[in-house]
């Protein structure tokens, strides 16, 4: 009887691929079909300019090849493009090493790259992550689109340009969308395994369909009509929001009633977002319960979800060998259909990560350590689940993201709406 049961596990295992990896070819061909807006953008027409908006808060080690690879993205001089990295009161050497860096360009290439700071924030308001320091900034910016970039992001060769003419072309107010991934470390395990769960989550025929009450955006790279930005007063509205990336889509998409798009951004920039396993384990453990409403069940189910997927075909493989070598032909037909059914889940599991790899997502490494990239990310959404609950040692780099007093459920408020 428990063998029947493991048999009809690891086949209900198999069928779940199944089902992913249809539900993936799908979603896939349906986002890459976005990308083609960007690809086969014309060129930015001759009126229209851009200003780029990088915060930075200690990047020291990432800040210089940000800037760097923003000015070397596009030719355009600096009457249409500027970048502008904004200090957040950084504790570390950022402000010295990208003004070292303006230093030894050429004075064109000055006249592009601006330096401020957003200076401190006011002890009257909560204003979490990145929202002060890139509304200070918006003020400084003079082009007809604001990029908001993140200094772990590397923008590719007219990818800005492509980005910035489709947006002008569609007449979205903001438009962003999913980079293509770099990785170091722990985070060629666990990175894909998050891709791969973004594609259950995220239908963008909906996030971009006008008429429904649903937006998407990345944070890495967003794109603002600036009029639009200056008129909602950017970031105020989500100053007090962890995730304020998808909030503020929602508020333009919504409660402004403008346009929002959802793309293909792997054309556009890439991203390596972690240095290590503890930015790894700060960064998502801030925002796995946020990114489901603050669902305690629903991260729950992410858990039991992956775990079923990730560790079952290992021990449906495992376990189905070990009936073959030790048992009766009745036990060897069995174990056969666990091995067979673990196998083929592994084979599901290559390939999807080939074709990731293929549509330029993020490249095929370490495809068959995925089942402990599986258990790491469980790990993550656990931990995540503990400190959005309790708000111990919930932190971005140091600073705390729980509110004080009656701000602390603002977050909780503004979905409470969203879903009514």
């Amino acid at each position: 009887m428990v063998l029947i049961i493991e048999v009809c596990g690891s086949v209900a295992v198999l069928g779940m691929w199944v089902g992913y990896r249809s539900l993936y070819t799908f979603r896939e061909r349906v986002f890459k079909a976005t990308g083609e807006g960007i690809r086969n953008a014309s060129p930015l027409p001759s009126g229209v300019s851009y200003t780029v908006v990088v915060p930075a808060y200690n990047e020291e080690n990432n800040i210089v090849a940000c800037a760097r690879a923003a000015l070397e993205a596009t030719d355009l001089d600096s009457t249409r493009f500027q970048v502008i990295v904004v200090d957040d009161m950084s504790k570390d050497s950022t402000m010295k090493v990208i003004t070292d860096f303006r230093a030894t360009l050429s004075e064109e290439d000055q006249k592009r790259l601006k330096i401020v700071s957003a200076g401190p924030r006011p002890t009257n308001e909560v204003w979490l992550g990145k929202t002060w320091a890139v509304w200070q900034a918006s003020q400084h910016a003079t082009g007809d689109y604001i990029v908001f970039v993140d200094a772990d992001v590397r923008i590719k060769k007219n990818g800005l340009d492509k980005a910035v003419a489709c947006a002008h072309k569609e007449d979205a107010k903001l438009l962003s969308g999913d980079v293509a991934f770099d990785c170091v470390g722990w985070e060629w395990l666990v990175q894909p395994v998050i891709l791969q769960n973004l594609v259950i989550n995220n239908d963008h025929r909906i996030s971009n369909d006008q008429s429904q009450p649903v937006a998407a955006a990345a944070g890495h790279v967003m794109i603002f009509n600036r009029e639009l930005y200056v008129a909602i007063k950017g970031h105020t509205p989500v100053r007090d929001h962890v995730v304020e990336d998808v909030m503020i889509a929602y508020y333009v998409k919504v409660m402004a009633r403008q346009k929002v798009l959802y793309y293909d951004f792997t054309d556009v920039a890439t991203i390596q977002m972690y240095a290590n396993f503890t930015e790894m384990q700060e960064g998502y453990s801030k925002n796995i319960y946020l990114a489901f409403d603050r669902s305690a069940l629903m991260v729950v189910g992410l858990v039991t979800l992956n775990l079923v997927a990730w560790v079952g075909p290992v021990l449906a493989t495992v376990g189905g060998a070990a009936h073959m070598a030790i048992e009766g032909k009745a036990a060897l037909a069995m174990g056969s259909v666990m091995v067979g059914s673990g196998l083929g889940c592994t084979a599901i599991q290559y390939s999807v990560r080939h074709d990731m790899d293929k549509a330029g997502r993020i490249p095929n490494r370490l495809s068959l350590l995925q089942p402990v990239g599986g258990v790491l990310v469980c790990y993550l959404a656990s931990l995540s689940l503990f400190k959005g609950l309790t708000g111990i040692n919930w932190t971005w780099k140091g600073r705390p993201l729980t509110m004080p007093g009656e701000e602390a459920s603002t977050d909780k408020k503004e979905e409470e709406k969203k879903k009514d």
